[in-house]
């Protein structure tokens, strides 16, 4: 997996080269997995439509892209569907990205309520 092809990070001419070598090269031929902007779909900036489209898999980082419903702060998903037609007429696969740490903050809210359950028993 390469993490990192966003449009203002580098021209498009190396995004070519470096999935060339992987995709290309007989040493290393992988099923190449890309990461990068979560708007990728429909980025507007010359020529990365077509960087976006040649990857085998592409995992949009989803991390800190966010809405709110009152208090409550939720990853934003609903483009997520309309990605996922896209890739697969890419005839690519679609790997999501939510964000790093909801496991971590799932097993200490479950084992809050626990405690707080064993508790009041």
């Amino acid at each position: 997996m390469i993490w990192g092809f966003f449009t203002d990070r580098f021209s498009t001419n190396l995004a070519h080269q470096i999935i060339d070598f992987f995709k290309t090269d007989p040493t290393y031929g992988v099923t190449l997995v890309g990461g990068g902007q979560w708007w990728w779909r429909t980025e507007t900036a010359p020529g990365w439509s077509n960087v976006f489209r040649r990857f085998d898999v592409y995992s949009p980082w989803n991390v800190g892209n966010y809405s709110v419903a009152g208090t409550n702060k939720f990853a934003s998903t609903a483009y997520w569907s309309q990605d996922l037609v896209t890739a697969n007429s890419a005839g690519m696969l679609y790997l999501r990205t939510d964000r790093t740490g909801w496991l971590v903050e799932t097993i200490i809210n479950v084992c809050a309520k626990c405690a707080d359950a064993l508790t009041e028993a």
